[in-house]
């Protein structure tokens, strides 16, 4: 348990060195970008999201899964290898059929296809492969060369953000090279991190096992895409680009709670599934009160930021200001997120549930997109973040019971309640509207 937390300590410290920053620099991009720009960026973040989910068959996952499998280093770089090699293939191939295709994208989205579109197109494409790499260094749980590396491409891509912004004229272009620039490293790392796992040939049996999981791991990836992104290209279809821009900065001034979700996610996944193995009392109790540690760390944080949201928006150009009850909603929806990530690890572990994961993914992300198309019209922004935290909320709930079915873990449910109902006293602030000052005295 100690390397546990060793690991997600050294996962928070690099997150929390580039999101501070990243988080202290929105009041500088919303002075300069306008909502109309910013919407922009973020449909087409949510177009190269969508691509890199669907063209990389979620094999990313089948490498985590079977690293555990493969105990000896041959078994490894074969299995990497057959991987890395069949995606190049099967993607090189998709990209380019969809680029073909690119005119009538562009005129969906309303999008220039040079050089905007394509930009997103490329760095989605490159994007994959620095992902195989990041899998298989979180299955080794090598948290200092994870930490590293998306430390140093972190700050690098903030240098690069507030030299381009300052200096193009054209603001969304200048996001766009800079994260072109960030992909093209990413595939620079990719290859010398790999070198060493990589080994001529693909074993077409074993490909057909990676294949097979993922792609029933893959309607679980595109239902988070659905869950994350697809509001975002409702608000930017009904309401336009501008309501885009604001519903995006109100989900980034979220990013404390994400960034401990991902950083918890990170060291926690490999940590639990090694004591899957062998789920013995005591391997029990090490997963109740780390669970236990984890749970109390995301309901605070989740709560302080409901309980401030208004303060915290005080920080942003005046034509951002409605994000403030997006944030609000937003902290909580990211609360259910992370309690998915506590509980739901049973469901990727035992492959027989695999399947029935991805059927409540599935499904939350219809009901996301049915609740978006409800609510969207009447409540725009508001109505995307409340329909984000329902299914959110329906998500957890399924899951954790399908857990339960997948690996059976007796939790001490009354010290979770009794973190739940503590940590959401502090809302008594928000009710009370006691600025974040008078909160501190």
């Amino acid at each position: 348990m100690k390397k546990l937390y060793q690991n997600s300590a050294i996962y928070f410290t690099a997150n929390i060195g580039t999101k501070a920053a990243s988080f202290l620099l929105i009041p500088l991009y919303t002075s300069l970008v306008s909502p109309e720009q910013y919407g922009m960026l973020f449909v087409l973040q949510s177009l190269s999201a969508f691509m890199a989910a669907v063209f990389s068959l979620s094999l990313r996952a089948s490498v985590f899964r079977f690293y555990f499998d493969n105990k000896s280093i041959h078994g490894v770089n074969k299995m990497y290898s057959s991987i890395v090699y069949f995606l190049f293939i099967f993607a090189s191939f998709c990209y380019l059929m969809f680029f073909c295709g690119g005119k009538y994208l562009s005129t969906l989205l309303e999008i220039k296809l040079f050089p905007y579109l394509t930009i997103a197109l490329l760095a989605s494409y490159i994007s994959i492969f620095y992902h195989l790499l990041i899998s298989l260094l979180l299955a080794q749980e090598k948290a200092k060369q994870i930490s590293v590396i998306r430390l140093s491409l972190s700050i690098l891509t903030l240098i690069l953000n507030i030299v381009f912004v300052l200096t193009f004229e054209d603001k969304l272009l200048g996001f766009l090279v800079s994260w072109l620039i960030i992909s093209c490293i990413d595939l620079i790392l990719f290859f010398i991190y790999s070198k060493k796992y990589l080994s001529w040939g693909i074993d077409l049996i074993e490909i057909k096992k990676y294949l097979k999981y993922a792609l029933v791991q893959l309607p679980s990836d595109l239902s988070g895409w659905i869950i994350t992104f697809s509001d975002r290209l409702i608000i930017n279809k009904i309401k336009g680009a501008s309501d885009t821009g604001v519903f995006g900065i109100g989900q980034k001034m979220a990013l404390p709670i994400q960034m401990i979700g991902t950083s918890a996610k990170d060291a926690y996944v490999p940590f639990t599934f090694s004591l899957y193995e062998d789920l013995n009392p005591r391997n029990e109790k090490e997963l109740n009160r780390t669970a236990l540690h984890f749970f109390t760390l995301f309901s605070f944080v989740s709560i302080f930021l409901v309980v401030f949201s208004k303060e915290l928006f005080l920080l942003v150009d005046e034509r951002y200001r409605e994000g403030a009850a997006v944030l609000m909603i937003m902290a909580l929806a990211y609360l259910f997120r992370g309690y998915r990530f506590i509980f739901a690890n049973p469901t990727a572990y035992n492959v027989k549930y695999v399947k029935y994961r991805s059927l409540i993914n599935m499904s939350a992300a219809i009901i996301n997109v049915g609740l978006n198309i409800l609510l969207i019209p009447e409540y725009s922004i508001k109505g995307a973040a409340l329909a984000t935290l329902i299914t959110y909320f329906i998500r957890f709930v399924l899951m954790f019971f399908l857990a339960q079915k997948a690996i059976k873990i007796h939790y001490s449910m009354k010290k979770f309640l009794a973190v739940l109902l503590v940590s959401s006293l502090f809302s008594i602030c928000l009710l009370l509207n006691i600025s974040i000052f008078n909160f501190c005295i």
